[in-house]
């Protein structure tokens, strides 16, 4: 059965991008202004000296990343029509602009580069709500070149980032899906939307076929994304060196916010590594639950093509788009009526393009662009089962999360990466809840679901973690990805996060499957996400926490740094602690199916 295009779809299941621009003729101009205004700063080069002049510099700089979000929005969502020319002109158009607002930024951020430590803490103690602000633009300005260096390095943005766009370009263009035959004797095209619902049958030889095929199409590629990926990393350990990071790794734990506002936040290597450490220590419940797998599938063990069926008796219901948005908000019911009130609003205003089109990003299973003046948009890739039910649930937990910091002042109307996925991760274990608790087939595979999502937030995000901390590594020794060094790399960390699971010959494959357009050190979010979504959902039900609280933790993810944030929320990430309770909690979960 073939696609639709994007176009022929019902517009109430597509996103309405004219509430951003009313047409691309007011974006060009939108984005005309903000270029003309960047062109034609020229700040004084002398140091800031008072706390009014550091005002201006911090109401300047926010404004313009404000103005750049609403344009990389626009173009990010016209882009998911991945053959539309124009399309993809606006998104080059977008990146130059970026590298165009990095440059004005540099020359402002210089005048703090030229002040003395002990003004910038005069300076700093004087300013209000600016504050936190500024303290972000101290520390990006510290590590900063001089103004023309910083022209310099922003001229090969473009360049940086071009493997990326051939990642991309592979992954939605060249890649052929694969066409296999059904149980039922039909033809199915096994696209990227479909590959883990197709692995979901319970024929196990169908499924068998699909993995196979699947992952020889990806093998096709695999050159061409071994060579662009480490390109990729080996243009971001020159802009480590060139920004003084000693490595990839702090480079990128070193990350600007979503939507981008100019804040930036740190998360510690030494953390990072105490994640990593802490869930490879805790393999256990993982093991038991392939066992677990193997016994319900009755397999002897668990291979590759066995990991997505779910472990539920009845076969899996049918769900309608507007029924999964219907539980979705009945599920929000612990977060209060006025957190579901905001969900219903988000669903009436078209702001989720639901159904996967023939032209349309097939390469990521969902996902939630933003910014503070327009709110957020879903992309989805909607098949009517249970999976896509819980991906709905998943993004709009940071649609909302949105919603609540857009009330703040537009320079902290953002979430750092390490909350980030705390809001999501909540809302797909409130809806499995929710399920379990109606019973019947729907509630056994969500609660198959919650198994498996967060096996996969805690161990498999965490095994991706260490994989490309060991790329990230070589890269920055000098040394050479090949094909075959991350085929091994890749298979070596998955034996030791997932011991259990016999791989295949095509298993050396499955790396390419992931997102590798994002950046190398993204993974850990995922854990941080599953570890603090399952604290504060025990919070709510056990510990007398109110929704309100929660809401307030929302509405100010912007406004403190991240350690200070999971303070707030009762867990110290400077321990193993908070990931031993973890996955103490999904060996819970286990013992729900023995």
């Amino acid at each position: 059965m073939s696609r639709p295009n994007h176009a022929d779809r019902d517009e109430q299941y597509t996103w309405d991008t004219d509430r951003i621009f009313a047409t691309p003729a007011d974006w060009d101009r939108y984005r005309e202004s903000l270029q003309t205004d960047l062109d034609a700063d020229d700040p004084p080069s002398e140091p800031v000296e008072s706390t009014a002049a550091a005002r201006d510099l911090v109401d300047a700089v926010s404004d313009w990343y404000r103005r750049a979000q609403r344009l990389e929005l626009y173009a990010t969502l016209r882009d998911c029509v991945t053959d539309a020319e124009a399309a993809s002109d606006r998104a080059r158009r977008a990146r130059d602009l970026s590298s165009t607002l990095e440059a004005a930024v540099a020359r402002r951020l210089d005048r703090l580069r030229r002040t003395d430590k002990p003004t910038l803490d005069r300076i700093e103690r004087g300013l209000d709500e600016r504050r936190h602000y500024f303290a972000s633009l101290r520390r990006r300005a510290a590590r900063q070149r001089s103004p023309d260096v910083e022209a310099v390095i922003e001229q090969f943005a473009e360049q940086r980032t071009s493997a990326d766009r051939i990642v991309r370009a592979v992954t939605n263009e060249d890649f052929a899906p694969p066409t296999v035959e059904t149980p039922d004797g039909e033809e199915r095209t096994i696209t990227q939307g479909r590959y883990r619902r197709a692995l979901s049958s319970p024929d196990r030889e169908y499924r068998r076929t699909v993995y196979e095929s699947y992952l020889d199409a990806f093998a096709d590629h695999e050159g061409t994304l071994a060579t662009a990926y480490a390109e990729k990393l080996s243009a971001a350990s020159a802009l480590a060196e060139v920004r003084g990071f000693d490595s990839i790794r702090e480079l990128q734990l070193t990350n600007r916010t979503y939507p981008e506002s100019g804040l930036e936040v740190q998360f510690p290597q030494t953390l990072h590594e105490t994640l990593i450490e802490s869930v490879a220590d805790a393999i256990g419940p993982r093991e038991r639950a392939r066992d677990l797998r193997a016994e319900r599938l009755g397999v002897e063990m668990v291979r590759p093509w066995d990991t997505e069926v779910s472990l539920a008796d009845d076969p899996e219901p049918e769900l309608s788009y507007e029924r999964a948005r219907d539980l979705i908000v009945g599920s929000l019911a612990p977060l209060g009526e006025k957190y579901q009130d905001l969900a219903r609003d988000f669903f009436a205003s078209r702001r989720v393009d639901v159904y996967e089109c023939a032209d349309k990003r097939s390469d990521i299973p969902a996902f939630c662009p933003s910014s503070a003046d327009d709110g957020a948009f879903v992309l989805l890739n909607f098949t009517g089962d249970v999976r896509t039910t819980f991906y709905l649930a998943h993004e709009l937990g940071h649609a909302l999360h949105v919603e609540h910091y857009r009330s703040e002042p537009t320079m902290y109307a953002t979430g750092p990466r390490p909350v980030s996925e705390i809001p999501s991760l909540l809302h797909e274990i409130l809806l499995a809840e929710h399920l379990i608790d109606r019973g019947g087939p729907l509630g056994a595979h969500a609660r198959n679901r919650r198994l498996e999502a967060l096996s996969g937030m805690l161990y498999g995000q965490a095994a991706n973690a260490a994989f490309k901390r060991r790329l990230a590594a070589a890269v920055d020794d000098g040394e050479t990805l090949s094909a075959d060094r991350i085929a091994d790399a890749s298979l070596a960390v998955q034996s030791q996060f997932d011991p259990a699971l016999e791989p295949c010959k095509r298993s050396r494959y499955q790396w390419l499957t992931g997102q590798l357009f994002r950046d190398a050190f993204h993974h850990y979010q995922y854990v941080l996400g599953a570890v603090g979504a399952l604290h504060v959902r025990e919070s709510l039900r056990e510990d007398g926490r109110s929704p309100a609280a929660y809401r307030e933790f929302l509405r100010t993810t912007g406004q403190e740094e991240p350690l200070a944030q999971f303070e707030r929320l009762g867990i110290d990430l400077t321990t193993s602690d908070p990931y031993e309770r973890a996955t103490s909690v999904f060996d819970g979960y286990l013992d729900e199916w023995t």
